[in-house]
């Protein structure tokens, strides 16, 4: 689920119990009421992901998960330009030119944590306000509930997609609305995930702006479906060529990683369907 905010003032701290790490962390954890919450704490790197990150991430939402007194989880970006933007690629780029392991152990570990956020069983709502790019989209499209603002720059340049904004929703213009949001869902009791869609559906219902447009990709829904169903490169490339539209053929020109991009998601919902 979708969710687009009016550009925001910076975030008002909910007043509350709340358990943080140390200051000057690259990633805080709070406990706000019944809400475990996560704060990218990079500004000065646009949030961007390393795998320091990747490894306290991890273990906290295991913990979370396990947590009865903890009912959903909220992540966010510090600062007001990004929620983030992706992997922390020169740390990898030059450990690699090095021959150190931390290219591999980042991307292993990454997509374990992506798995993890994919089929976690507590409501996930990810903040997205700003550049949300590659490790980023990680972080917060596998989740059930994402919630975007006009400032939102949405994009996977390792799938050579290029840009997308994804517009769905605004609310009236102020800068408190996505603080009242926060606020809003910690203060919900032992939510569900229909009580969170319920909330978001609340806002979404004061909003009108772009209502009027429809999604991008609304006329290729169906194909985009059918055609990527598959369980392999060769196979979805086998039925992009059969399908011979000019949308199907178009997509065998692109990199392969849109096309394991689109596996990675369908085993996801797979997974999350069986548990």
């Amino acid at each position: 689920m979708f969710l687009l905010l009016r550009p925001i003032c910076r975030l008002q701290r909910i007043q509350g119990h709340m358990m943080s790490s140390k200051a000057g962390s690259e990633v805080l954890f709070e406990k706000v009421g019944n809400a475990g919450v996560i704060t990218l704490n990079r500004p000065k790197a646009l949030n961007a992901l390393n795998l320091t990150m990747i490894r306290h991430i991890y273990p906290q939402l295991k913990k979370w998960d396990k947590d009865s007194e903890t009912d959903l989880v909220i992540i966010k970006g510090a600062g007001e330009k990004a929620f983030c933007a992706g992997g922390d690629i020169r740390a990898v780029t030059e450990a690699g030119k090095a021959g150190d392991s931390l290219a591999q152990d980042f991307f292993r570990e990454e997509y374990i944590l992506n798995n993890t956020i994919g089929t976690y069983q507590k409501p996930y709502v990810a903040l997205i306000d700003g550049i949300t790019m590659g490790g980023g989209v990680g972080l917060s499209v596998h989740g059930r509930f994402r919630v975007a603002t006009e400032k939102t720059l949405f994009a996977m340049p390792e799938t050579g997609i290029g840009k997308r904004q994804p517009v769905f929703l605004s609310l009236p213009e102020g800068c408190n609305w996505i603080a009242s949001l926060e606020k809003d869902l910690v203060d919900l009791k032992s939510p569900s995930n229909s009580d969170v869609a319920q909330l978001l559906d609340s806002y979404q219902e004061q909003s009108s702006l772009d209502a009027e447009k429809p999604f991008v990709l609304q006329e290729q829904t169906e194909a985009i479906d059918r055609l990527f169903s598959a369980g392999s490169v060769e196979e979805i490339m086998e039925n992009l060529k059969k399908d011979g539209s000019a949308f199907a053929l178009k997509q065998t020109e692109v990199r392969p990683g849109i096309v394991i991009k689109h596996i990675l998601k369908n085993k996801l919902t797979q997974k999350r369907k069986l548990l």
